[in-house]
C-alpha cells in the first residue's frame, strides 16, 4: 500500500531530513506536499488526498494546533517538535504519536508501525478514539526531558533517570549509567510532573527513583540513609518528616 504523505514543517533541512529518514523505512510512501505554514495547511489540507501527515507544532505563524480549530482534519497525524510540553494537547487532535526533535530513526518507526497497526479504512477512528481514551485517561506525568548540552539537545526518558538533585545552586538528573546533566526546572516543580509511583522527594536536595534505591540504612531511629545506584558522593539521608511517607511508598 503507498501511503500518501504530508509534511508540514517550517524549517527546510528538517523537512529535508524527516524524508530521508521516512525514505530509508521499508515502507512505500507517497509525499503529497511539504507545507511551512499553518495558513497554507488550512487552505490545501481539505484538497488533498492524505493518509498521514507529519505535523511540526511551532510554524513561523503560530502553533499548528489553530488548523484544527479552522478546518476539520480526519487523516492521522505525527506530531514533531522540539518540545515535550504539548503531549497530551497533541493527542487529542486525532494523533497517533509524538516525537521530539532530533528525531529517533527507531522512535519514527515505531510511529510509523503505530500507524499501519491501526490504518483500516472502517474502523481506523474508532480504534484510534480508544487509543486517544487510554491516553488521556492516564496522569499527566512527564515522561521525558530535553537537556541542552552546549549547543545540541538530548532527550533524557523518565525511566532512564535514577534520581535528580540540587548541589551548589544548580539542579541536575542523573542517568542510568551515571551521566549528571543539568536543569532548568526546581526540584519543587518536579514534584509535580514526575510519577509519584515512581519517584520520591526523600530531602530538600534529592528526589529519588525507586529503582536506584539500593540500600536502607538507620542511622538512628529518626535518621534513614538511602544507598543509590549509581552511588552520590554525599550521604543521602531521608528527612525526619517524610520517612514514614517514605516507608508507606516503599511498600
Amino acid at each position: 500500500m503507498k501511503i500518501k504523505i504530508l509534511i508540514i514543517e517550517d524549517e527546510r533541512l528538517a523537512a529535508n531530513q524527516l524524508q530521508r529518514m521516512l525514505n530509508a523505512l521499508s515502507v512505500d510512501f507517497e509525499l503529497a506536499a511539504v507545507i511551512d505554514s499553518k495558513k497554507e495547511a488550512i487552505l490545501k489540507i481539505p484538497s488533498l488526498d492524505l493518509d498521514l501527515i507529519f505535523m511540526d507544532i511551532h510554524l513561523a505563524d503560530g502553533k499548528s494546533f489553530d488548523i484544527f480549530s479552522a478546518i476539520k482534519v480526519n487523516t492521522p497525524v505525527i506530531f514533531t517538535t522540539a518540545y515535550d510540553k504539548y503531549s497530551l494537547q497533541a493527542f487529542k487532535h486525532f494523533s497517533i504519536d509524538y516525537l521530539l526533535k532530533p528525531i529517533d530513526p527507531e522512535e519514527l518507526q515505531n510511529a510509523v508501525n503505530k500507524f499501519l497497526h491501526y490504518f483500516n479504512p472502517s474502523q481506523q477512528e474508532l480504534q484510534l478514539q480508544k487509543l486517544l481514551s487510554h491516553i488521556q485517561a492516564e496522569p499527566d506525568f512527564k515522561n521525558r526531558f530535553l537537556i541542552k548540552i552546549g549547543s545540541r539537545l538530548k532527550s533524557v526518558e523518565s525511566r532512564n533517570i535514577v534520581y535528580f538533585y540540587a548541589k551548589e545552586k544548580v539542579n541536575y538528573l542523573c542517568t542510568n549509567e551515571g551521566r549528571n546533566l543539568p536543569l532548568d526546572i526546581s526540584l519543587k516543580e518536579l514534584e509535580t510532573q514526575l510519577d509519584p509511583s515512581h519517584f520520591f522527594r526523600v530531602n530538600r536536595k534529592y528526589i529519588v527513583n525507586r529503582s536506584a534505591i539500593e540500600d536502607l540504612v538507620y542511622l538512628s531511629p529518626t535518621r534513614l540513609m538511602v544507598a543509590l545506584r549509581p552511588a552520590t558522593k554525599d550521604d543521602v539521608i531521608v528527612a525526619g518528616e517524610r520517612i514514614s511517607a517514605f516507608k508507606q511508598w516503599l511498600s
